[in-house]
């Protein structure tokens, strides 16, 4: 299924919104997974399957197929926040903390994402002192910022780094806010994969454009050898525990994933390359990116969510399933409304 030719803004951002939570539900399920145990159990996974591992806060709260994971219900206290404050002024980290505390489903959440949030609001702890608590998880937490600064990639990156200070330290702000700008290009008329690609590159800092490119390099290389391809990421681009946290430095050491049945780092450093090389990999397919990506493995439901919101944005919803689109909107109407937000970050942005 490959990119629509007409243009309709509204689909476009509702495609970015279903894509972005179309990658949590594929990825979910196959969380902390290695490539080959993917592959050993399902081959490929290109649909979503079941929850089988035991369901809590942070995770999936529901075991049927489609089901979401803390990486929407995060994203949907955010896009209540740009509802509660549409003018962008007011959405300051301030107002974002304030209204998490008062409104977040906090438990639904992520636990390591609430205790910076609650050690601001009770007692008193500073911004600088917040964003030193948590490193990785949670890539697309952020879409709707983009969203709402559709067309305008460097609204959305200047929002999405203010805002991002309450949890990140520099390279991360920095690369987050670079995934938004890619989001915010990839609902305009005429973009493209490459669009999407060189935006985030834009926007990145030298050393997340270090691993960007040897992402890219990568996809490159073994175009149309999903197999190849995985390896190669392993080889290459896994990062340990040991994060950057300044927008210079070096790249973090790679590490080998030999155990099939070791847990994923949460590491953007890893995360978002992943997310960017699978984009490079599917050529505007939307399929083929999010079977590319969900079967990479690792934090899969947080890197195909980041993926998603890319190349959804770029198929618009028209370009997604239906069969997708309706399973996620039924099997997760209890919790939220993916279509009525995605509607309403729409208007706010003008579509």
């Amino acid at each position: 299924m490959t990119m629509n030719s007409s243009y309709n803004l509204k689909d476009r951002i509702l495609g970015s919104y279903y894509g972005s939570a179309a990658g949590d539900a594929l990825g979910g399920p196959v969380e902390g997974w290695h490539a080959h145990m993917i592959k050993n159990i399902h081959t490929r996974v290109d649909h979503f399957l079941p929850y089988t591992g035991k369901l809590h806060p942070g995770y999936a709260l529901k075991a049927d197929p489609g089901a979401i994971t803390d990486d929407t219900f995060i994203k949907d206290d955010f896009a209540q926040f740009v509802f509660a404050y549409p003018n962008a002024h007011d959405r300051t980290p301030e107002n974002l903390v304030k209204f998490m505390i008062a409104n977040a489903h906090f438990e639904h959440w992520w636990p390591p994402a609430v205790t910076p949030l609650k050690k601001i609001s009770s007692e008193g702890m500073t911004f600088e002192e917040s964003r030193r608590m948590l490193m990785g998880g949670g890539a697309a937490w952020w879409t709707p910022f983009g969203l709402v600064n559709s067309c305008n990639p460097k609204a959305a990156y200047d929002e999405t780094e203010r805002l991002a200070v309450i949890w990140r330290l520099p390279f991360e702000q920095n690369l987050i806010a670079a995934v938004q700008a890619g989001v915010a290009v990839s609902v305009t008329q005429g973009a493209t994969v490459d669009t999407v690609v060189n935006t985030v590159l834009e926007y990145a800092g030298p050393l997340a454009r270090k691993l960007l490119l040897r992402a890219k390099r990568i996809a490159d290389t073994h175009e149309g050898k999903l197999d190849r391809f995985i390896d190669a990421i392993y080889f290459e681009a896994l990062v340990g525990s040991e994060g950057p946290s300044e927008l210079e430095g070096r790249v973090p050491p790679r590490i080998v994933a030999d155990n099939p049945y070791k847990g994923a780092t949460v590491l953007w450093a890893e995360q978002i390359p992943l997310a960017y090389a699978a984009l490079v990999f599917g050529k505007g397919n939307f399929l083929d990116t999010m079977v590319a990506v969900v079967n990479m493995g690792r934090d899969a439901d947080s890197i195909a969510s980041t993926c998603g919101s890319w190349i959804g944005g770029l198929a618009g919803k028209s370009g997604i399933p239906i069969d997708w689109t309706n399973k996620l909107q039924n099997v997760n109407l209890d919790y939220m409304d993916i279509e009525a937000t995605a509607g309403r970050l729409a208007a706010l942005a003008g579509a």
